[in-house]
């Protein structure tokens, strides 16, 4: 018997009036997709999300639109994702705070990321930076610790988000120091402050503290990942400076609510990983900071399930306590 086209096999169908199912997979997108980010408009975060949003909605067909919702240590950005359903429209661009530090930051967090997020695509690894007011004596690690243990419980650092508050009590564990929290909710106040000669040191991302470095507003000590960065290769790393194994590096990562169709999830990984391995695209997120990570979803799966407990150890070795 000859065999028959799909075309032919769905007329048989509908002329039986049997209705032929369609995965929404297979059609999807059909309308914009939205990137919900835990990071206010305008900080280099940000910017990464929407040079990754330009270029998804470019492959997509459909326009990607990032809704800003920070706050609560990227909960409210999480919790917002979540409610956009499991239709695939509703995108978390998530971080090393909100997916795998939270549960051990906060005595009650709304949401399991391990649980209730779907791993898509880990996009980039931010390595933080040690920076001082120029204001201050000291132009070393070892100098920074040497004058804080002469000044217990006096020398200041700003935390702006939970990457550098826990670099930073992970640097006063590991020195034997005592240096004194002063919160903020992003960090150009914080470095604001720090020109100002209102607080004294900060652990933050490379891409907000570069203009003031560059400037000469800010003095630049080290990184705090464990290997030099390429965009300072002259810098050192806190772990050569003298205090061996310290590594706190900060990275993004795209996740869906769980329950999204595993095909959706694939798509937008292959998508991902189309952009992030364009030069134009590492280029761009390296002018920010940012290192490209490629991977699949398991991969970002198993990278996470490596992550959480070491952050968990990070951050009990660094006596914080969740609030």
């Amino acid at each position: 018997m000859k065999r028959r086209s799909l075309l032919e096999f769905h007329l048989a169908l509908l002329a039986a009036g049997i209705t032929p199912v369609v995965s929404g997979a297979q059609t999807w997108p059909t309308q914009p997709i939205r990137l919900v980010s835990p990071s206010p408009p305008g900080g280099a975060a940000d910017v990464a999300t929407r040079l990754i949003a330009k270029h998804l909605a470019e492959l997509l067909g459909q326009a990607v639109l990032v809704d800003n919702r920070p706050g609560g240590n990227g909960v409210v950005a999480g919790l917002e994702a979540l409610r956009g359903g499991k239709d695939g429209y509703s995108i978390f661009m998530g971080s090393t705070t909100t997916l795998v530090a939270n549960p051990y930051l906060m005595k009650q967090v709304p949401f399991e990321p391990a649980t209730d997020l779907d791993p898509i695509a880990l996009v980039a690894s931010l390595p933080f930076v040690l920076v001082v007011s120029p204001s201050l004596p000291i132009a070393s690690v070892k100098e920074l610790i040497a004058y804080a243990k002469e000044r217990p419980g006096k020398v200041t650092f700003a935390s702006a988000n939970a990457t550098s508050f826990v670099a930073a009590s992970t640097f006063n564990q590991r020195a034997g120091i005592e240096m004194l929290n002063v919160p903020y909710k992003g960090a150009p106040a914080s470095l604001t402050d720090m020109v100002g000669g209102r607080v004294d040191i900060s652990f933050v991302d490379f891409s907000s503290a570069r203009t003031f470095i560059e400037s000469k507003r800010l003095r630049l000590l080290a990184v705090t990942s464990a290997k030099r960065s390429p965009l300072m290769p002259q810098t050192p790393t806190i772990a050569e400076s003298g205090l061996a194994g310290y590594d706190v590096v900060g990275w993004t990562a795209m996740c869906a609510p769980a329950g999204v169709d595993p095909a959706i999830v694939q798509r937008l990984n292959r998508e991902m990983q189309k952009i992030l391995s364009r030069k134009d695209v590492q280029e761009q997120l390296a002018a920010l900071g940012q290192d490209v990570i490629l991977g699949t979803p398991d991969e970002f799966a198993s990278f996470m399930r490596t992550e959480r407990p070491r952050w968990g150890r990070m951050i009990r070795n660094a006596g914080i306590s969740a609030e």
